[in-house]
Formats: C-alpha cells, sequence, structure tokens
C-alpha cells in the first residue's frame, strides 16, 4: 500500500509534463535563433578603437592582435587588427 501514493504522485507528473510545450529541439533539421548582440558576435568598429589592446588582454584564447604606433602628436594609430579563428 505504500507504493501507491507514490506510483499516482509520479503518474500525475508525467501526464502534466505531457502536455507542455516541448523544450527540445531537433538539431540538425530545426536551430535556433541566435540573438543580433549574441556573445558569439566579435563587432570592431575602427572609428571608436583606440589601439589601447583591452580587447586582446581580456580575449582567454589570445585570438586578437593589435599593433600600434605611435604619430607625432602622441597618438596611437592602428597598423593591424586581426581576429584569428
Amino acid at each position: 500500500m505504500a507504493y501507491g501514493k507514490g506510483i499516482a504522485k509520479g503518474m500525475g507528473l508525467t501526464l502534466r509534463q505531457m502536455f507542455k510545450p516541448v523544450a527540445t529541439i531537433n538539431y540538425p533539421e530545426e536551430r535556433r535563433e541566435v540573438p543580433v548582440y549574441a556573445r558569439t558576435n566579435l563587432l570592431w568598429f575602427e572609428e571608436r578603437c583606440t589601439g589601447c589592446s583591452t580587447c586582446a588582454q581580456a580575449c582567454p584564447d589570445g585570438c586578437i592582435l593589435v599593433a600600434t604606433s605611435q604619430d607625432a602628436e602622441g597618438r596611437r594609430n592602428i597598423d593591424r587588427y586581426e581576429i584569428d579563428f
């Protein structure tokens, strides 16, 4: 008799879950949309870049390279900016 209450509780949970929307997708056939500003997209705006190399220092894989030089006024010029995947 002790098992009957547990089985009924489990079956009730199963029946409730059957009528909820599906949480999984069939991956190769169906793909979820990636948001525009997801962290997977690397964006670089040349007009906003100061050449400080903070992005290269923060990159855990070390795939960003920033090469700069200084002009006569002491400002940094960006000679090369590479993202190597």
